[in-house]
């Protein structure tokens, strides 16, 4: 009778373990999955601002070192 209670109890006691594993796991891949996304997403960002420098150097070579605050002002 004290094995069927005890094996009851244990078996239980590793299900509810085996739960938070799958819990632990699952919020640990949705972490991973969100630095990813934002890891992304900064990067497309240092891509689009390196960009916006290169085109802007470009076009003040262009002006021959002449500049006006109108042309940084319609980028």
């Amino acid at each position: 009778m004290l094995k069927t209670k005890f094996g009851k109890a244990q078996s239980l006691f590793l299900s509810k373990i085996v739960k938070q594993g799958k819990k632990q796991n699952t919020l640990a891949a949705a972490g991973s999955w969100f630095t990813g996304c934002v890891g992304r997403c900064m990067e497309r960002r240092r891509e689009a601002a390196f960009a916006r420098e290169e085109d802007l150097a470009h076009k003040l070579e262009a002006m021959d070192g002449t500049w006006s605050w109108r042309v940084e002002y319609k980028r």
